[in-house]
Protein backbone atom coordinates (compact mmCIF):
# COMPACT_ATOMS: atom_id res chain seq x y z
CA UNK A 1 0.00 0.00 0.00
CA UNK A 2 1.44 3.28 -0.99
CA UNK A 3 1.17 6.08 1.74
CA UNK A 4 2.18 9.51 1.44
CA UNK A 5 1.80 12.22 3.84
CA UNK A 6 2.05 16.40 3.44
CA UNK A 7 1.76 19.77 5.31
CA UNK A 8 -1.72 21.38 4.90
CA UNK A 9 -1.58 25.12 4.88
CA UNK A 10 -4.63 27.29 5.51
CA UNK A 11 -3.89 30.75 6.57
CA UNK A 12 -7.65 31.57 6.89
CA UNK A 13 -7.23 34.58 4.18
CA UNK A 14 -8.29 33.43 1.29
CA UNK A 15 -11.37 36.24 0.55
CA UNK A 16 -13.54 36.39 -1.70
CA UNK A 17 -12.12 35.97 -5.30
CA UNK A 18 -10.04 33.73 -3.88
CA UNK A 19 -7.22 36.18 -3.03
CA UNK A 20 -5.19 36.95 0.05
CA UNK A 21 -2.24 34.83 2.22
CA UNK A 22 -0.56 32.04 0.97
CA UNK A 23 -2.66 32.10 -2.23
CA UNK A 24 -0.90 35.36 -3.11
CA UNK A 25 2.59 33.83 -1.89
CA UNK A 26 2.46 31.21 -4.05
CA UNK A 27 1.06 31.58 -7.27
CA UNK A 28 -2.58 33.58 -8.60
CA UNK A 29 -4.42 30.61 -8.55
CA UNK A 30 -8.65 30.90 -9.18
CA UNK A 31 -9.80 27.62 -8.47
CA UNK A 32 -10.06 25.38 -5.03
CA UNK A 33 -8.46 23.37 -4.28
CA UNK A 34 -5.16 24.56 -5.59
CA UNK A 35 -2.04 22.33 -4.54
CA UNK A 36 1.45 22.77 -4.35
CA UNK A 37 4.05 20.16 -3.70
CA UNK A 38 7.59 22.19 -2.80
CA UNK A 39 11.29 20.99 -2.69
CA UNK A 40 13.34 21.09 0.72
CA UNK A 41 14.67 24.33 -0.54
CA UNK A 42 10.83 26.06 -1.48
CA UNK A 43 11.71 25.49 -5.00
CA UNK A 44 7.50 24.36 -6.80
CA UNK A 45 7.91 21.15 -7.99
CA UNK A 46 4.43 20.86 -8.69
CA UNK A 47 1.60 23.16 -9.49
CA UNK A 48 -2.78 21.58 -9.72
CA UNK A 49 -6.09 23.33 -8.73
CA UNK A 50 -9.10 21.59 -8.29
CA UNK A 51 -8.67 17.90 -7.79
CA UNK A 52 -9.47 14.46 -10.07
CA UNK A 53 -9.94 11.46 -8.41
CA UNK A 54 -7.01 9.41 -8.48
CA UNK A 55 -4.30 12.48 -9.01
CA UNK A 56 -2.71 12.13 -5.61
CA UNK A 57 -2.15 8.79 -5.30
CA UNK A 58 -0.72 8.84 -9.45
CA UNK A 59 1.77 11.39 -8.49
CA UNK A 60 2.93 9.59 -5.18
CA UNK A 61 3.56 6.89 -7.74
CA UNK A 62 5.45 8.82 -10.14
CA UNK A 63 7.32 10.29 -7.28
CA UNK A 64 8.10 6.57 -6.22
CA UNK A 65 9.00 5.37 -9.74
CA UNK A 66 11.54 6.39 -12.69
CA UNK A 67 11.51 10.48 -12.67
CA UNK A 68 9.29 11.68 -14.97
CA UNK A 69 6.59 14.73 -15.26
CA UNK A 70 3.29 13.70 -15.48
CA UNK A 71 1.95 16.96 -14.84
CA UNK A 72 -0.42 16.87 -17.65
CA UNK A 73 -1.98 13.45 -16.38
CA UNK A 74 -1.46 13.32 -12.77
CA UNK A 75 -3.34 9.62 -12.43
CA UNK A 76 -0.85 7.78 -14.74
CA UNK A 77 2.27 7.10 -13.49
CA UNK A 78 5.47 5.00 -14.81
CA UNK A 79 6.49 2.79 -12.34
CA UNK A 80 9.26 0.97 -14.74
CA UNK A 81 11.15 1.07 -17.68
CA UNK A 82 12.78 -2.02 -19.51
CA UNK A 83 15.12 -0.74 -22.78
CA UNK A 84 16.81 -3.13 -24.04
CA UNK A 85 18.25 -3.65 -28.12
CA UNK A 86 14.54 -6.19 -28.55
CA UNK A 87 11.79 -3.63 -27.34
CA UNK A 88 10.96 -0.89 -24.52
CA UNK A 89 9.12 -2.16 -22.28
CA UNK A 90 7.13 0.68 -20.25
CA UNK A 91 5.15 -0.14 -16.46
CA UNK A 92 2.27 1.78 -16.09
CA UNK A 93 -0.06 2.34 -13.06
CA UNK A 94 -3.19 4.24 -13.05
CA UNK A 95 -5.81 5.72 -10.56
CA UNK A 96 -9.44 6.06 -11.61
CA UNK A 97 -12.71 6.88 -9.67
CA UNK A 98 -14.57 3.31 -9.30
CA UNK A 99 -16.50 2.34 -12.35
CA UNK A 100 -15.04 4.51 -14.71
CA UNK A 101 -12.63 3.55 -17.93
CA UNK A 102 -9.60 4.79 -19.41
CA UNK A 103 -8.86 4.10 -23.01
CA UNK A 104 -5.24 3.83 -24.52
CA UNK A 105 -5.10 3.97 -28.14
CA UNK A 106 -2.91 1.96 -30.75
CA UNK A 107 -1.16 4.16 -32.19
CA UNK A 108 0.45 5.27 -29.04
CA UNK A 109 4.66 5.93 -29.14
CA UNK A 110 7.88 6.94 -27.50
CA UNK A 111 9.72 10.14 -28.30
CA UNK A 112 13.35 9.94 -28.28
CA UNK A 113 16.45 11.01 -30.65
CA UNK A 114 13.82 12.65 -32.41
CA UNK A 115 12.13 9.77 -33.29
CA UNK A 116 9.22 8.51 -32.65
CA UNK A 117 9.08 4.92 -31.56
CA UNK A 118 5.75 2.61 -32.21
CA UNK A 119 3.46 0.61 -29.63
CA UNK A 120 3.89 -3.02 -30.64
CA UNK A 121 1.68 -4.74 -27.71
CA UNK A 122 -0.25 -4.04 -24.72
CA UNK A 123 -0.34 -6.16 -21.37
CA UNK A 124 -3.04 -5.60 -18.82
CA UNK A 125 -5.68 -3.91 -20.45
CA UNK A 126 -6.81 -4.00 -24.49
CA UNK A 127 -6.15 -0.99 -26.83
CA UNK A 128 -8.78 1.13 -28.33
CA UNK A 129 -11.17 -0.19 -25.52
CA UNK A 130 -12.95 1.27 -22.72
CA UNK A 131 -10.43 -0.27 -19.37
CA UNK A 132 -12.25 -0.15 -16.06
CA UNK A 133 -10.20 -0.50 -12.81
CA UNK A 134 -10.92 -3.47 -10.87
CA UNK A 135 -8.20 -3.39 -8.04
CA UNK A 136 -9.01 -1.46 -4.82
CA UNK A 137 -6.20 1.28 -4.27
CA UNK A 138 -8.94 3.46 -1.72
CA UNK A 139 -11.98 3.23 0.29
CA UNK A 140 -13.75 6.80 0.79
CA UNK A 141 -15.31 6.84 4.04
CA UNK A 142 -16.92 10.66 3.52
CA UNK A 143 -20.28 11.28 2.46
CA UNK A 144 -19.57 13.25 -1.28
CA UNK A 145 -16.42 11.06 -1.73
CA UNK A 146 -15.37 8.23 -4.30
CA UNK A 147 -13.77 5.25 -4.47
CA UNK A 148 -10.39 4.90 -6.43
CA UNK A 149 -9.06 1.85 -8.21
CA UNK A 150 -6.12 1.27 -9.72
CA UNK A 151 -5.01 -1.03 -12.96
CA UNK A 152 -1.54 -1.76 -13.96
CA UNK A 153 -0.46 -2.63 -17.51
CA UNK A 154 2.41 -2.69 -19.31
CA UNK A 155 2.94 -1.35 -23.01
CA UNK A 156 5.78 -2.35 -25.67
CA UNK A 157 7.21 -0.66 -27.89
CA UNK A 158 9.71 -0.58 -30.87
CA UNK A 159 13.46 -0.13 -29.07
CA UNK A 160 15.24 2.84 -28.98
CA UNK A 161 18.00 3.25 -31.75
CA UNK A 162 20.49 4.51 -29.49
CA UNK A 163 19.12 4.31 -25.11
CA UNK A 164 18.35 7.74 -24.15
CA UNK A 165 18.71 9.36 -21.44
CA UNK A 166 14.92 10.44 -21.03
CA UNK A 167 11.71 10.05 -23.45
CA UNK A 168 8.29 11.07 -23.81
CA UNK A 169 5.13 9.02 -24.03
CA UNK A 170 2.35 10.15 -25.84
CA UNK A 171 -0.99 8.26 -26.66
CA UNK A 172 -1.51 9.86 -30.38
CA UNK A 173 -1.21 12.97 -31.37
CA UNK A 174 -4.87 13.76 -30.69
CA UNK A 175 -6.25 16.20 -28.12
CA UNK A 176 -7.11 15.29 -24.73
CA UNK A 177 -4.67 12.47 -24.72
CA UNK A 178 -2.18 11.07 -21.79
CA UNK A 179 1.28 12.67 -22.16
CA UNK A 180 3.84 12.16 -19.94
CA UNK A 181 7.30 13.80 -20.68
CA UNK A 182 10.96 13.33 -19.65
CA UNK A 183 11.06 9.96 -17.94
CA UNK A 184 13.92 8.44 -17.02
CA UNK A 185 15.74 5.25 -18.20
CA UNK A 186 17.73 4.54 -15.03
Amino acid sequence: MLVSTWIQYQDGKITKGYKGGIKSHYYDWNAAPFYVLLSPDGRILWEMAGYGAGCFLGIAEALNGPKQDNYSCPQLAVRRVNANTDDTKVSFRIYIRQGLWFNIAHDSYLSANGKKYKLIAADGIKLDENNTPQNKAYTVRAKYGADINYCDFTLTFEPFDTIPTTFDFKEGDGEDVFVIRNISVD
